[in-house]
This record gives C-alpha cells, sequence and structure tokens, in this order.
C-alpha cells in the first residue's frame, strides 16, 4: 500500500509539472513542486503570486507534502480526501493556466509578463 501512495504522489507532481511546463507558455519551466520551486517560478515568470495559478499550485505542493510526511495509518482517510481533492486542484490548475495563458499567444508571454513588459524599457 505505501509503495502505491508513493507511486501515486510521484504521479501526481509529474501532471502537474506537464500541465504547468506544456505548450512553453512561460519563459521558465517548473521544475519541482517545493513551496520554494514555486516561488521562484513565478518570480522568474513574472506570475501573479496571489493569482489563480500561483495559488493552486502552493495548495497542491501542500497537501503532496503533508501527504509525504505523515504515518498513513494516521492519515488514511484523510489521505483518501487529500488525493481526491488534489484531482480537482489539478484540474483547476489546468483551468487557470488556460485562462492565464492562452494557447493562441506567443511562446513564452503570458498575461502577467506582457503587463510588466509593457511598462518597462530596458530588460532587466
Amino acid at each position: 500500500m505505501l509503495m502505491s501512495e508513493f507511486n501515486d504522489r510521484m504521479d501526481a507532481q509529474r501532471r502537474v509539472l506537464e500541465a504547468v511546463n506544456r505548450h512553453g507558455r512561460f519563459r521558465e519551466e517548473l521544475c519541482g513542486i517545493s513551496r520554494k520551486a514555486i516561488e521562484r517560478w513565478i518570480h522568474a515568470n513574472h506570475i501573479n503570486p496571489t493569482g489563480d495559478v500561483a495559488g493552486i499550485l502552493i495548495k497542491i505542493s501542500s497537501r503532496l507534502f503533508f501527504l509525504s510526511t505523515k504515518s498513513q495509518e494516521q492519515v488514511a482517510e484523510r489521505y483518501r480526501v487529500l488525493s481526491l481533492q488534489l484531482q480537482s486542484l489539478q484540474r483547476d490548475l489546468a483551468a487557470a493556466i488556460d485562462r492565464t495563458c492562452p494557447t493562441s499567444q506567443s511562446p513564452n508571454v503570458c498575461r502577467g509578463e506582457r503587463k510588466r513588459r509593457a511598462g518597462q524599457t530596458t530588460p532587466h
């Protein structure tokens, strides 16, 4: 059972990274779902840190972290509930990315980045 739960968490992480990184929508890819990796990615891509994409990624990160650090005997029912929440959050993440950065836009240019670029005269 524990190996299956571990594999499920790894699959969930992989699906999140694929959802974020597909289609080259962001200047830099998200390389992990730790809080620090997400914060770095948000900063590098000029993503609104209080927007939907950032918020959903942080929720996913905290739930996966919780599941990875608790004894499964202590959280068996909670694990099932959080697993269902993760599936819902993954769908929400894909929808938020689509709203923030439609595929019809130029690659690597999303709404947050485009707004920042509009007011900038020289690259940093």
